[in-house]
This record gives C-alpha cells, sequence and structure tokens, in this order.
C-alpha cells in the first residue's frame, strides 16, 4: 500500500511550482572541500571502479573531465596517461592552490599531441560525448498489477534495485560516467565507444536486453526507453543535458506506428561542433534495430565517401525506394542502382543494407503512407541510421 501512496505523490509532485531557497550556497566549493570525503563514502577505499579508471596507475579520486570520457578508447595507452590524466590532476592541484583562478590545460594541444601519435586513430568521434537517459516504460502498469500484494511488492523492488546495480556495473565497465541510477532510471555520460570497440550503442542494447530480462518486466510488457544526445565535448553541458531529457520523453516515448503508441524507443540527436543537427527515433523492438547495429562492427570497414554516396542515393531517390519495397522489387532497384565496380567490392554490405531498407519498411508500417511526404519516411529513416554510421567511422577533421 504504501508504494502505491508514494508512486501517487511522485505523481504528484511534478505538477509542484518549483522555488528558489533564499539561503544559497556554493556546492562547487563544498564539493571542492570534502571531495576526498565524498569518495570514501560513497564508494570506498578499494573500490573496483576506481581501481579500473586509469587501469591500476595511481590517480586522483575524482569524477573524471569530459576530455578524459570523449578519448576514453585510448584510456590504456602511456599517451592517454601521461598527456591527459597527469596534466587534468596538476591543474587541480594549481587550482585549490589559487582558490578561484581556475588553471586549466591546453585542450587543443592534447588534441594535437594525440593526432600526431596516432595518426588516423583518432576519430572525430573522439572529440564528442553521448548524454544518456533512460527510463522504463509501462512501470505505472506493472505497478498496478501488483494488486497491494507485499510479497509481489518486494519481489518487484528486489527487481528494480538488481537491474539498478547490475545497470550501472555495465556503465562503468563501458567507461561511462554514471550520473544516477535509481531504479529503472538512469543517467550517464558515456565516449561514443570504448577501448574495446563497443560502441554507444552496444551498451544502450545491453542495457535494453537487461531490462527485459527481470521476470516482473516480462510479464508486464515493460521495456527501457532511451534519449541520447551527442555533442561536441566543449558544448554547454547542460544544454545537451536538456536535449537528451527531451529526447527521452519528448521522442521516445511518445513514439507512434501505425497510429499505435509503441515507446520502447531511442531518440537521437547529434549536434556537430559546425552546428549541424538532425534527430531520429528508432524503434528498438522492430528488426531494423539489430539490422542497423551490425553496420558498427569493426569487421564492416564503412568507408566515409561510399556511405556519403549511399545516403546521397537514397535521398535523391526517396520515392523510387519506397515503390520499390511496396512492390516487392527492391533486389532488382539495388541491383540496377549499385551497378559500378566499387558496389561490387560491397556486395556483401549492400545486401545488409538492402535487408535493413526492407525491415524499416514493415517495422514502421510503411506500405500504410498515403502521400509522397510520407513515402518519403523511408528515405529518411535509412539516411538517419546511415549518418550515425558515418560520424562513427568518421576521420578527424579538426
Amino acid at each position: 500500500t504504501r508504494l502505491f501512496r508514494l508512486n501517487k505523490m511522485l505523481d504528484d509532485l511534478e505538477y509542484i511550482p518549483k522555488f528558489q531557497a533564499v539561503n544559497r550556497f556554493n556546492l562547487l566549493e563544498k564539493l571542492d572541500n570534502n571531495i576526498t570525503a565524498f569518495y570514501d563514502e560513497a564508494y570506498g577505499e578499494e573500490d573496483e571502479v576506481l581501481r579500473t579508471w586509469h587501469h591500476g596507475k595511481k590517480a586522483q579520486k575524482r569524477v573524471r573531465s569530459l576530455l578524459e570520457i570523449a578519448i576514453q578508447e585510448f584510456s590504456k595507452t602511456d599517451l592517454y596517461y601521461n598527456e591527459v590524466v597527469l596534466k587534468i590532476e596538476q591543474a587541480i592541484i594549481q587550482y585549490q592552490k589559487t582558490r578561484g583562478k581556475e588553471e586549466q590545460i591546453a585542450e587543443d594541444a592534447v588534441y594535437l599531441k594525440l593526432k600526431n601519435d596516432l595518426g588516423e586513430a583518432l576519430k572525430s568521434r573522439h572529440r564528442y560525448i553521448a548524454i544518456v537517459h533512460a527510463d522504463g516504460d509501462n512501470i505505472g502498469n506493472t505497478i498496478a498489477s501488483l494488486q497491494n500484494d507485499a510479497g509481489k511488492t518486494r519481489a518487484f523492488s528486489a527487481e528494480l534495485m538488481s537491474f539498478s546495480e547490475q545497470a550501472v556495473r555495465k556503465i562503468y565497465q563501458y567507461g561511462a560516467t554514471p550520473v544516477y541510477a535509481g531504479g529503472d532510471d538512469l543517467l550517464f555520460i558515456a565516449p561514443m565507444q570504448n577501448d574495446e570497440q563497443m560502441t554507444i550503442y552496444d551498451l544502450l542494447k545491453s542495457l535494453h536486453d537487461l531490462f527485459a530480462q527481470q521476470p516482473v518486466f516480462q510479464s508486464n510488457k515493460a521495456s527501457l526507453s532511451f534519449g541520447l544526445s551527442i555533442s561536441y565535448y566543449k558544448h554547454p553541458l547542460a544544454e545537451a543535458l536538456s536535449t537528451s531529457r527531451n529526447l527521452l520523453f519528448g521522442k521516445a516515448k511518445e513514439l507512434e506506428i501505425d497510429g499505435k503508441k509503441r515507446k520502447d524507443a531511442l531518440a537521437i540527436n547529434l549536434l556537430t561542433h559546425s552546428g549541424h543537427q538532425f534527430e531520429t527515433t528508432l524503434w528498438q523492438d522492430g528488426d531494423s534495430y539489430p539490422l542497423w547495429l551490425e553496420l558498427f562492427k569493426p569487421s564492416e570497414k564503412l568507408e566515409e565517401a561510399f556511405i556519403a554516396g549511399l545516403m546521397h542515393k537514397t535521398d535523391t531517390l526517396a520515392l523510387w525506394l519506397w515503390d520499390a519495397c511496396n512492390r516487392g522489387t527492391l533486389d532488382a532497384f539495388f541491383k540496377a542502382l549499385f551497378n559500378e565496380a566499387i558496389h561490387t567490392a560491397k556486395g556483401r554490405l549492400l545486401d545488409k543494407i538492402k535487408d535493413l531498407t526492407r525491415a524499416i519498411f514493415v517495422d514502421y508500417a510503411l506500405h500504410a503512407s498515403a502521400n509522397n511526404e510520407e513515402k518519403r519516411l523511408l528515405g529518411q529513416m535509412l539516411h538517419a541510421m546511415l549518418r550515425l554510421v558515418q560520424f562513427q567511422n568518421a576521420p578527424d577533421h579538426d
């Protein structure tokens, strides 16, 4: 009974106006003065997470900077430790001495050093961070299904706690930094790819599957939706945070297909350093989603120019693409469209993209498209998916 009352009160709390405290204090100053005690209390002296942050090398107990998160893929290298970790910690020590005169490391010089030493291994993605909000779908219905049964309520609470603990461990193991984790609610900051060639999308899939494995969620068809904001690591963090939250609650949880609310979605916004951005919302329960994830595997070796060419053709021939799917002639369409020597060498990859196109058409019920604008959605979704793959593999141009 208490759980139901608490759930109702939390719902009501969302409508209460927010007020500023009369007596304000500097939170950052409080953290600065008590940071060591804070980490000891939160994690303990020998916490596994803190030990593995810098792969056994001596480092301060602290939250990693956005620069460190962005280039986490190189965290096992001496270059990362010497040129990034140590210099950041020297800047922190200097800041603590001067109290108010902030000491910053020359981040542009760090990237120049990385580029000189790493060459083509340094990608555009290493200048970007991912901010993720996650929230369970149909949790209210799940709570209602407990019917005030004390045993069911305890089991539900235990499963929520278990998911939260396992999710945090997965987030840490990936190399991301959790901000909070409470039951089905998650917020964390992550690199686009970690040092084991695992992408942010692999992590989200892992968390989604972990949530679905909890028995109480399986029986009530609950799922986990995400809002993913990808932005330059120097972009205002508050804006990226707000974007991620709005994506989750304004896009992912509002996804409709063929007039029916689906939820169980990943809403993505990519904002580049130059200011260009685009958004897309992907349904995680369809056949197209795992086919899309396959394209991120290192074995695919997707060149930027090749993906750019594919995107151009899907844009200019969007209506023909829809018609080929609708008529069941997609194989012939691809054969006629991609008939150059470079396409022959990419035959297996083109087959995967063809399968993805067909799956998008089915998953999003695009056969019911009533006008050209709706028909273009097939090409737009394929373009968005390929654009994200292109971004993941793009060379560093800065």
